[in-house]
This record gives C-alpha cells, sequence and structure tokens, in this order.
C-alpha cells in the first residue's frame, strides 16, 4: 500500500525505463513476455485502479516492442481468464498506442 503520488513517480520511472528498452529489444524481448505476464497476473488480482492507468503507457510500449510471433506466445501462455483481461488492454494499445502508417 504506497500514497498515490509515490505510484504515479515510480510508474512514469518505470515507462521511461521501457522506452529505453524500445532500442534493445533483440537484447530484452526474451524477458519482454514476462513482465507482461506479471502484468496480466496482477490484474487478475485486484490492481488497484491508480497503478493500472499509470503502468499501462509502460505496458503498450512494451506491446509496441513485441512481433506478432511473440504476441501469439504470449497468448499461448496465458490461461483464458487472463486471455480475457489482456484483451481488453490489446485492444485499446491497438486503439490508442499502435502505429497504423500515415
Amino acid at each position: 500500500p504506497l500514497p498515490d503520488e509515490v505510484i504515479v513517480d515510480r510508474s512514469q520511472k518505470f515507462t521511461r525505463l521501457c522506452e529505453l528498452l524500445i532500442h534493445h529489444r533483440d537484447i530484452f524481448k526474451k524477458h519482454l513476455l514476462g513482465l507482461l505476464l506479471e502484468f496480466i497476473h496482477a490484474l487478475q488480482h485486484d490492481m488497484s485502479l491508480v497503478r493500472k492507468k499509470n503502468l499501462l503507457p509502460a505496458v503498450y510500449c512494451l506491446l509496441d516492442s513485441l512481433t506478432s510471433y511473440e504476441t501469439k506466445q504470449l497468448n499461448s501462455m496465458m490461461d483464458t481468464t487472463a486471455k480475457t483481461l489482456f484483451r481488453t488492454v490489446y485492444q485499446s494499445y491497438q486503439k490508442l498506442y499502435a502505429y497504423k502508417g500515415q
């Protein structure tokens, strides 16, 4: 149980770290799946709304680093409830963050 200000500050720092990982994704891509699985696992176990809202930019950044093969691999590693939670996160990623050209 941390104060909201601490959660926001730490989430912003983690997002900056994830943005730096984009340039080195070939080295860290085997760890990205684990980070995303931990996020989904935390969503299953009552993650606070403040924490979720502030971690979403970092999660979008990690999702942006995955290839379609790795996304399928991530999907195969989740159970049905995790897939349901991940689907909503992935849909918001596609709607708000993913580059669609032009």
